[in-house]
């Protein structure tokens, strides 16, 4: 989904060692100066095996400026299958895609929305963000918007995707605005009319 030319990180130079197959290091990039954070994905590429032909994504859990620990999707740092080999691996290919401009633009466009972060006597964006549907809201606009973006270019498949896309959101946005102004009076709703619950 992330354009070619959004990339962080990348190299062909990572390592596993045996004592630690959670950690790629890198002698080449600098992980800290690339910006990289907790959160971003990075891809292993290659040596193919021992992964596979469409790549492995990971979750950074901790960055170092030569070396960034890797973490499975949705688990905790240290839990499940390490990514390197209890042998060690050297060589790794590997690439770190971002769509940091595209979840920027889509918080702002939910903070203007909302009114999140102006003056509005008794709400709270906090509130808001902890409930995960902010969370769920602005990554289904990115995908929203990206599909819509690829489908312009591809075709049919993205086409389907974007659609499919926007009615999740069209649902969660009305989750969280009904979230958002529960007991907090009327708000003026995406088309400038007011409405209350």
């Amino acid at each position: 989904l992330c354009p070619r030319d959004q990339v962080l990180a990348a190299g062909t130079d990572g390592l596993f060692s045996a004592s630690d197959p959670r950690t790629m290091q890198s002698a080449v990039v600098d992980f800290t100066a690339a910006g990289l954070a907790p959160g971003h994905i990075v891809l292993l590429l290659g040596p193919i095996p021992p992964f596979s032909p469409s790549g492995e994504a990971l979750v950074v859990a901790s960055v170092a400026s030569g070396a960034v620990e890797l973490r499975r999707k949705g688990m905790p740092s240290g839990m499940g299958q390490p990514p390197g080999p209890v042998t060690g691996l050297g060589g790794v290919e590997f690439l770190v895609p971002t769509l940091t401009p595209q979840i920027a633009s889509a918080s702002e466009s939910l903070n203007r929305r909302f009114g999140i972060g102006g003056n509005v006597p008794g709400r709270r964006p906090e509130d808001l963000a902890a409930s995960g549907e902010f969370r769920e809201a602005t990554v289904l606009t990115v995908l929203h918007r990206r599909f819509a973006d690829l489908a312009a270019e591809a075709g049919s498949v993205s086409g389907a995707k974007s659609e499919g896309s926007r009615i999740e959101l069209e649902r969660a946005l009305s989750r969280l605005l009904a979230r958002w102004t529960c007991g907090r009076g009327p708000m003026a709703d995406r088309f400038g009319t007011r409405v209350s619950r």
